[in-house]
């Protein structure tokens, strides 16, 4: 593995990848993704790579689609209980710094989308805030504007805005190509105080998305 081509975050397949401290690019990377299925050999591993490096930080990820697997394991409180002593048995045993999760439960909403009450229910539980992750997205959504007098919240829209060179989707701009159009296109940026909201617009398009503002409140 060439660290010179490693990006910020890294996926790493351990079925094709030397995961010794040596391969592994801890330095020229911030974040590291493995992906796997394979049994404990992969952690183990990984525990020398940590010794190695005293101030690399190991996340257990747990998640997957809605599946039927999932429902049961969520609806039977045995079946949970056990699942949950395998992920703390997990943790310990591998000497594993935190835990994420990830599960989309898309039924009847998908849960990325509720982080308040879940913040709020694992802070009345005991867990120190300081301890929870909250993940942002850094991409924004837009639209070309019905009429180009009307950008305020809720205005209307004729269509999605055009792909950016990045995304290669429609409607959806990474932060960066956002950062990049209000500076060529002379757009105006707004900050809604009321609901925490950035946006940005001209006669043309109108895209919302998060910035240092939205992101320092959501996180306060």
């Amino acid at each position: 593995m060439d660290v010179s081509t490693i990006s910020t975050t890294t996926r790493v397949s351990p079925m094709a990848a030397d995961l010794t401290s040596t391969a592994l690019p801890v330095n020229a990377a911030k974040a590291v993704v493995i992906t796997t299925t394979a049994p404990a050999e992969t952690f183990v591993k990984l525990q020398q790579t940590k010794l190695d490096h005293p101030k690399l930080k190991f996340l257990l990820g747990i998640g997957g689609k809605s599946s039927e697997v999932l429902g049961k394991t969520a609806s039977d409180r045995l079946i949970r209980s056990k699942f949950l002593a395998t992920i703390l048995r997990d943790l310990r045993n591998w000497n594993l710094d935190a835990l994420q999760k990830h599960l989309q439960c898309r039924i009847p909403i998908m849960t990325l989308n509720i982080k308040e009450s879940m913040a709020e229910n694992l802070s009345s539980l005991g867990i120190s805030r300081s301890k929870l992750v909250l993940g942002i997205p850094f991409y924004g959504r837009g639209w070309i504007l019905k009429d180009v007098e009307k950008h305020d919240l809720g205005a209307g829209a004729a269509s999605r805005v055009y792909s950016g060179n990045h995304t290669k989707e429609s409607g959806v701009w990474a932060y960066y190509e956002i950062c990049q159009a209000i500076k060529n296109e002379g757009a105006t940026y707004h900050f809604d105080e009321e609901i925490a909201a950035s946006y940005a617009y001209t006669p043309l398009w109108w895209i919302g998305y998060n910035d240092v503002a939205t992101v320092r409140t959501k996180v306060s």
